[in-house]
């Protein structure tokens, strides 16, 4: 009887270990569902946040690279629009005159691919200097019996009824010749400003003709994501850059009139009129920024708006979670129960690791005091600066600075007060320059200043910018001035960053001994 009981209850035993274990299966496989979830669901979203941060960027490198091909098309303009020279000719015409401001705007079109024809004319519309590049990129003199009277352009007109000081920019259409559409398409913008003699009287006109498609291949070479689909639009709705080149300009057919994005995507163009920048049609994004081609310039007319659209299909959203997926259903397959602990740890773990990533990237980037960039850092920055303003023919301006009596404020108040003058001085630069401009810290109280696209001038009102909040700092701290002293070196040719960087080092020791002599 005993045994026998024994035997039952070791039964009962097993079928509760059994239906206990089934719970904790059961359970467990619950727990694991619910965290696998959670994480896929928060993965997820941030992958989706990493894929809008991506798009953009890769848009408003686009549009920054069209925007200063564009800004340095209208300087070059401008520069032909004021000179003596251009006055001389249309004024007084002379042959010598002439000849010099043909040569001229010869070498610029040469140098400067974008445009394709670039001239002057008087105020009735005659041409008087024109240079033509062909296809090739071989810039041309137009010879005088040749030159066309251009009063009945659109573009003439319109340039003549400016306000002083305006710039004309044409719509971003295609090229026609005598009424008729150019085949294969020229797309084209077209340039105007007035010239003034020395008595602000209206002498004649300084034209240019931009290869649109100079434009458009810029999107091309700046877009990552090949499976993506980008749109250029003109403030109509108007494709101007289209993988489907018959969709494109349909404003000047008559068949096509109907024919744009606000037709193909009605509901995405209402939302753009409205300011949204964010689509979602299905599992496909869109992404749009509204943009000028030329910022700035005080022009007159409608015509500088413009839509970017990039659109990420259903495959390329949904792949950003296929490695997630899989490495979601592996887990469940082989670790059920277990897998809830083991992706808490492993997801704490991979955290970790990009925390330390981050911050062995920020060690060897950036100075430990300051959070600005380190020598090495500001270096290879400078170098990419250097080759980007040689490009595109831009100025660059280099700052060294030196933080004055360190030593001074080390010995009388303690090097915390001397890591807060240092510190001091940095967010004094950063606060004072544009936010492209870069800053670092080369090592103990010397700084390096970056500044593309900026003249001489404006470095100076920024460095007094600076030298104000520094002042402001020392009081605020020690109830005493502080100060910096400072060398600007701007780029030449032959420069390499060292010697740029060495000229500066060198006028800012010719001020800081300046400064040491009036402060003994």
């Amino acid at each position: 009887m005993n045994d026998k009981t024994d035997l039952n209850n070791r039964r009962q035993l097993n079928k509760d270990s059994n239906k206990l274990g089934t719970i904790f299966i059961v359970s467990g496989l619950f727990v694991l569902i619910v965290i696998a979830s959670v994480i896929y669901w928060y993965n997820h979203t941030q992958n989706i946040k990493h894929l809008d941060e991506d798009q953009f960027g890769e848009m408003s490198e686009m549009i920054r690279s069209i925007q200063t091909m564009m800004k340095y098309s209208y300087n070059n303009l401008e520069v032909i629009s004021v000179m003596d020279l251009t006055k001389q000719v249309l004024n007084n015409p002379s042959e010598s005159n002439k000849k010099w401001l043909q040569d001229t705007i010869l070498k610029t079109s040469e140098t400067v691919g974008i445009y394709q024809q670039m001239r002057v004319l008087d105020t009735t519309g005659q041409e008087i200097v024109r240079i033509d590049k062909t296809s090739e990129e071989h810039a041309f003199l137009i010879e005088d019996d040749l030159l066309q009277d251009k009063s009945d352009r659109y573009y003439v007109k319109d340039t003549l009824n400016l306000t002083p000081g305006s710039l004309y920019m044409s719509p971003f259409d295609l090229n026609t010749e005598n009424g008729v559409i150019e085949v294969p398409y020229n797309p084209v913008i077209r340039l105007g400003k007035k010239v003034f003699d020395s008595n602000n009287d209206l002498i004649g006109l300084s034209i240019c003709n931009l290869l649109g498609q100079e434009i458009l291949d810029e999107i091309d070479e700046k877009k990552i994501h090949y499976e993506d689909t980008i749109y250029m639009l003109n403030s109509e709705g108007y494709y101007i850059y289209n993988d489907d080149i018959d969709k494109t300009f349909g404003f000047m057919f008559e068949d096509k009139k109907e024919v744009g994005f606000f037709s193909d995507f009605e509901t995405i163009w209402n939302g753009l009129l409205e300011g949204e920048t964010l689509f979602k049609r299905d599992d496909e994004r869109f992404y749009s920024m509204k943009f000028s081609l030329l910022e700035n310039v005080g022009e007159s007319n409608i015509n500088n708006t413009f839509y970017m659209i990039m659109r990420v299909p259903e495959e390329s959203v949904m792949a950003i979670n296929t490695d997630l997926r899989m490495s979601l259903l592996i887990a469940l397959i082989l670790l059920a129960v277990f897998i809830s602990v083991l992706g808490w740890e492993l997801g704490k773990q991979i955290t970790h690791n990009r925390q330390y990533k981050s911050k062995l990237i920020d060690i060897a980037m950036k100075d430990e005091l300051t959070g600005l960039y380190n020598r090495r850092m500001v270096y290879d920055r400078l170098i990419e600066e250097i080759a980007l303003a040689r490009r595109h023919h831009l100025s660059l301006v280099v700052v060294f600075l030196d933080v004055n009596s360190l030593k001074e404020v080390n010995d009388n108040y303690g090097h915390i007060m001397g890591d807060k003058m240092i510190i001091s001085a940095g967010e004094s630069l950063v606060n004072s320059v544009r936010e492209y401009d870069v800053v670092s810290r080369l090592g103990g109280d010397e700084f390096l200043v970056v500044l593309i696209d900026c003249t001489e001038d404006d470095v100076v009102n920024i460095m007094k910018r600076a030298s104000e909040k520094f002042k402001i700092h020392g009081l605020n701290a020690i109830e005493k001035e502080w100060s910096m002293s400072y060398g600007i070196s701007v780029l030449e040719n032959g420069d390499t960053p060292d010697i740029l960087v060495s000229r500066a080092d060198k006028k800012m020791y010719e001020n800081k001994s300046n400064f040491k002599k009036h402060h003994k």
